[in-house]
């Protein structure tokens, strides 16, 4: 990983997803087609976004301390923004939504914490729960949009609860580690 914080061609496009969240929730509130195509378009924009930065990144050999910790933070922000979205207007289950919004807070104060010490790299299981979780909001926020809306909405909220119990499962993996480091360290 290059040192600095040098603002490359992979930190702009993370950069563009974090302010993508602007758009995403104006065009959550307009009526009609517009407001499901482009909330909906949007998220899935930022979700490629997310999958290109890194691909950009290590293929570029661009890497930076600064764009390692932007990118989690971008889709802290980006998910978040769907989830508190869609379960203000009755799409997705608030508890999920708190579930998925906490851990991810909670595993992002780990990491800071133990940032130094290389203890919370990104586990599979949390890779796999963003990867559903983008899958979930993105099928809930464009089901209005098609003609199946009704399957496609309950096939995205079956795909959110996976990915909250993966969620659930990926944030105790990451304090029973953090725990067992800090317990180390004692010793």
């Amino acid at each position: 990983m290059s040192e600095g914080s040098t603002l490359n061609a992979a930190m702009l496009v993370t950069c563009g997803r974090i302010v993508l969240v602007v758009p995403f929730v104006a065009c959550f509130y307009l009526p009609g087609p517009w407001g499901i195509w482009g909330a909906g378009g949007i998220f899935v924009v930022a979700g490629i976004s997310d999958a290109l930065d890194g691909w950009m990144a290590r293929r570029l050999n661009i890497v930076t301390e600064l764009g390692a910790i932007l990118d989690p933070v971008a889709d802290k922000i980006t998910h978040a923004a769907a989830l508190i979205m869609l379960a203000a207007d009755g799409r997705v289950p608030a508890l999920a939504a708190a579930i998925l919004i906490t851990r991810d807070l909670m595993i992002g104060g780990l990491r800071q914490m133990e940032e130094s010490r290389g203890v919370l790299a990104v586990s599979p299981v949390a890779k796999v729960k963003t990867a559903l979780q983008f899958l979930a909001l993105s099928t809930i926020l464009l089901a209005p949009g098609v003609t199946v809306a009704e399957w496609l909405a309950t096939a995205g909220l079956g795909l959110l609860w996976i990915s909250v119990a993966l969620s659930v499962w990926s944030g105790s993996l990451y304090t029973l580690r953090v725990a067992r480091f800090l317990n180390s360290e004692r010793t």
